[in-house]
């Protein structure tokens, strides 16, 4: 917003920007929650006040300050476009899933079914034993989130459902990445290379 109100100043054309909402990192408390960043700034203070901003204090610091910007460095936080079927259900099976209500937009399982597999699919899909209430199918975002809160889906179920739904929509890069090995390859040599300047 700033590079669109300096243009007018400087004589420049405006920018467009385009704004998509944030998805928490699969283990919670990304520093775009006010609540988790709220408790790292918590602890930064503590530090500061037990260790009188000695050395310590600040090293400890600086590591709770990149904790908080640098989450995406954690190749466990996210799900990548290039993540194999197995990465998918892997990092989500490990994922921050809390069942209560007032931690919906923390919960990064509910916010990739409302901005990922609805807008995507249509629908949430939940394949699982009959033992278990059987498959199940939600055809809006408050259905499901009605069914999580209420109790009638699982934190395994929703985990599930997203990790499935994650798994199909991926499914076209998978299938250009099988048909193209080369340029997988180039691209895990960028993204390594890019994790060396940090």
């Amino acid at each position: 917003m700033l590079a669109r109100d300096a243009a007018d100043k400087l004589g420049w054309k405006k920018p467009i920007a385009l704004h998509t909402p944030l998805i928490p990192g699969l283990k919670g408390g990304s520093r775009m929650n006010p609540e988790g960043v709220k408790e790292l700034q918590t602890k930064e203070v503590e530090v500061c006040k037990v260790e009188d901003a000695g050395k310590a204090g600040i090293e400890e610091r600086a590591s709770v300050m990149i904790e908080m910007k640098m989450s995406k460095s954690d190749p466990t936080s996210s799900i990548n476009i290039h993540d194999t079927p197995d990465d998918v259900r892997k990092k989500i099976k490990k994922a921050y899933c809390p069942p209560e209500k007032e931690k919906e937009n923390e919960n990064p399982m509910l916010m990739m079914a409302r901005y990922i597999v609805f807008p995507r699919l249509g629908r949430f899909d939940v394949k699982r034993p009959e033992k278990y209430g059987g498959d199940i199918s939600f055809a809006d975002y408050d259905a499901l989130t009605s069914a999580y809160f209420g109790g009638n889906l699982s934190p395994v179920d929703l985990k599930t459902g997203v990790a499935d739904s994650l798994i199909g929509i991926l499914a076209p890069v998978a299938e250009y990445f099988s048909a193209h090995p080369e340029n997988y390859e180039r691209m895990k040599a960028i993204l390594a290379s890019v994790k060396k300047l940090r």
